[in-house]
């Protein structure tokens, strides 16, 4: 049976099974490593997926980095249009961790088709109004809390002391939802990943490791 498992940041991510084959060993890279018979070897893992729209077929770009039948993890940046690469520390980290992981451009960012449409797209302004420090477009009452305790999937909540989402606020999302865990990044910001790099990776990682092996919740 399968288990999911909700990393929650800024950006979401899954994780698959519980069952084995547990992650390779951080020192074998012949399975981790061996792209043979993928179909996205010829291109290192990149991947261009075609999507439908009323206003079209457009492409998206992904990139998938190793293997690993029993943990996939989807990288989702912020945006509209930030893109992946503010999240290439993982690159540091998941391989030895024995994670396949998947990158991912939105629709209208970075290596994904740009298509001059508006409709298409999560649009800043008129959803959140001109600055992270004040809500004041269509998002600024809108609240799904009573909906927390409806997650029932492995949860792990990151909060960090220098964030604009106040941290205690996070931890109070994490009990929640039905199995939910709490990571506090002492040093963070809202991009802990780099500034408290250590404590979110560590965190991120064991969650990641926890439900995968059945030890959570």
């Amino acid at each position: 049976m399968k288990r999911l498992c909700l990393l929650f940041v800024v950006l979401l991510g899954a994780c698959g099974r519980t069952a084995p084959p547990s992650p390779p060993p951080a020192t074998s890279s012949s399975a981790y490593l061996d792209y043979s018979g993928r179909d996205d070897a010829l291109s290192g893992g990149v991947k261009m997926i075609p999507i439908t729209t009323p206003k079209g077929t457009f492409h998206v770009w992904t990139k998938r980095v190793g293997n690993n039948p029993a943990v996939k993890v989807l990288l989702l940046h912020g945006g509209p249009a930030a893109g992946h690469e503010y999240m290439e520390a993982f690159d540091s980290y998941f391989p030895k961790a024995g994670i396949e992981y998947y990158y991912y451009d939105q629709l209208g960012s970075f290596f994904s088709d740009q298509p001059n449409e508006p409709s298409l797209w999560e649009i800043y302004v008129p959803m959140q109004g001109p600055s992270e420090l004040g809500a004041s477009g269509k998002l600024e009452h809108w609240d799904r809390s009573k909906d927390l305790s409806a997650i029932a999937m492995p949860t792990l909540v990151i909060g960090a002391r220098y964030d604009t989402m106040d941290p205690a606020h996070m931890e109070m999302m994490s009990k929640q939802v039905q199995h939910g865990r709490y990571l506090f990044c002492p040093n963070g910001s809202h991009l802990a990943m780099y500034d408290d790099q250590k404590a979110y990776f560590d965190g991120v990682v064991k969650f990641i490791e926890d439900v995968d092996a059945g030890r959570f919740p």
